[in-house]
């Protein structure tokens, strides 16, 4: 048997792959638990004064980001402005 057939017949068998099934029929799954909706926690004293900073800082400069913003919030925390 030449090369280029045995590599053939490895891709044939490579593409039927997967696990068959027993008995011809996909087993269902039965009963579990009902997921409920989790409901939203408001925004924490953190995320209030971050977006705070942030709004302040976009007034003044309109290329600021968030990250510049969050940066500042933690200066303003650690020096207790928070």
């Amino acid at each position: 048997m030449s090369r280029s057939t045995r590599r053939h017949k490895q891709k044939e068998n490579k593409q039927e792959g997967g696990q068959k099934q027993q008995g011809g029929q996909c087993k269902q799954q039965q009963g579990g638990k009902r997921h409920t909706r989790k409901g939203k926690r408001g925004p924490t004293p953190w995320t209030k004064f971050v977006t705070k900073v942030y709004h302040e800082m976009k007034k003044k400069d309109k290329n600021t980001k968030l990250r510049d913003a969050m940066k500042e919030a933690s200066m303003r925390k650690k020096r207790g402005d928070m």
